[in-house]
């Protein structure tokens, strides 16, 4: 119900059961996408953004992501 609401549907697109579940696959990853935004903050994602882009260009791990 939540899915289709948000995303205003009422039916799949797409023709085929492989086709059907791709479609729902990418609905699914846009909803949990949001609710991460949602839960981290705006703020958090865009200093992991730039964190990684500086540590990409020096070719190293962030310390946030190391073990």
């Amino acid at each position: 119900g939540t899915l289709k609401h948000r995303a205003g549907m009422n039916h799949f697109l797409m023709r085929g059961l492989e086709k059907c579940r791709g479609e729902f696959s990418l609905m699914t990853l846009a909803y949990n996408f949001s609710r991460v935004l949602k839960i981290l903050g705006k703020g958090f994602i865009q200093d992991y953004c730039v964190q990684r882009s500086i540590c990409i260009e020096m070719r190293e791990i962030p310390p946030f992501l190391q073990k």
